[in-house]
């Protein structure tokens, strides 16, 4: 403590050291500028004092019509901006070409074939065993309309099996849980029982076996038969 107080002393002692301060900063004051902003009391704003000679190349007091005659605005006609060629006529259109874009009609047989297969396939390639469930409800959603869609998702069904035989016992429970809900459908020939997921499942798979019987066996590249 003792040496603490002695410290601090000598560093009081250094308020004598500098001179006294010079008689031109104590008697220092600020003053207004007049050529300084100032607060318009009444309207709130803040004018200039004195309007600067230059201030109109800025363009601070210039009215908004005076920006837009400098600026090359186009006319207008009752607050609305119109063109200078709004007198000339437009050209007509041409033509489209045979490549161009056209709106897909919906009832249309090929289209909602080609979407069914698409909507179908891409869910053939994200099925595992873990989302069986979800890819049933999916593919229930498609609304199957009649015999020949319910022959496109079955077919589509077996070529994935064909390609992925190590997921065959999946493709196998999604084909069981599809039996369950899927429609069935009156028989096109008019007279017998109506098609079912079950008989159009056991069709597509004897043609199967049909094409394969008929098919002849691939040939190895060196021309030796396989047994």
């Amino acid at each position: 403590l003792e040496t603490l107080c002695e410290t601090r002393e000598a560093i009081l002692a250094f308020r004598y050291v500098a001179p006294s301060a010079p008689s031109e900063i104590n008697e220092l004051a600020a003053q207004e500028d007049d050529t300084g902003f100032r607060q318009d009391t009444a309207s709130g704003g803040t004018t200039p004092a004195n309007d600067a000679p230059d201030r109109k190349l800025f363009g601070s007091r210039m009215g908004p019509r005076d920006r837009d005659a400098g600026r090359g605005a186009r006319p207008r006609d009752n607050g609305r901006i119109t063109s200078a060629s709004s007198g000339s006529r437009a050209e007509p259109l041409p033509p489209p070409s045979a490549t161009a874009y056209r709106v897909k009609d919906s009832h249309n047989a090929g289209d909602r074939e080609a979407d069914l297969r698409r909507s179908v396939q891409s869910l053939m390639n994200k099925v595992c065993p873990e989302n069986v469930d979800t890819i049933t409800s999916k593919i229930l959603d498609t609304n199957v309309a009649n015999t020949s869609e319910l022959e496109l998702v079955i077919n589509l069904i077996i070529k994935k099996a064909y390609s992925e035989p190590h997921y065959c016992e999946t493709y196998a429970d999604l084909v069981f849980k599809l039996k369950r809900f899927m429609p069935e459908f009156p028989n096109p020939d008019g007279e017998g029982k109506p098609v079912s997921f079950k008989s159009t499942l056991l069709n597509c798979c004897q043609n199967e076996f049909d094409a394969m019987v008929t098919s002849p066996p691939d040939q190895p590249q060196d021309g030796s038969t396989t047994s």
